[in-house]
């Protein structure tokens, strides 16, 4: 199980499911995109938002005290790459599983 500390307080983070994608996307980005272009404190205040159950506000006001308080963003996004890389969901939805199995096939096929 994957625990992320935020402005002091450690969550346990449960599998991301299709859920939790919906509640980070509602707050107004494409996770897919966020990805693309490297916006790391969109993906934080997004997945603080699907851990903590909150809106974007309270999450942006966590995520800044978390910063002020000493704390890293990284430390956030880390999680969060931890919890997808556990999440069937996620790894599905975005062609992780299905790259890795190409590849194994393509490694494994026979010579002719």
């Amino acid at each position: 199980m994957v625990k992320v500390k935020i402005n002091g307080k450690t969550y346990n983070v449960k599998e991301m499911t299709f859920k939790e994608y919906t509640k980070m996307e509602e707050q107004g980005f494409s996770i897919i995109e966020a990805f693309r272009k490297k916006q790391l404190t969109l993906i934080a205040m997004g997945f603080v938002c699907a851990v903590v159950d909150c809106d974007r506000d309270e999450a942006e006001n966590l995520v800044t005290q978390h910063i002020l308080g000493g704390g890293n963003i990284i430390d956030i996004t880390d999680a969060f790459g931890k919890a997808i890389s556990e999440s069937d969901f996620f790894q599905k939805m975005l062609g992780v599983v299905q790259e890795k199995k190409t590849k194994v096939e393509k490694e494994t096929s026979p010579e002719e």
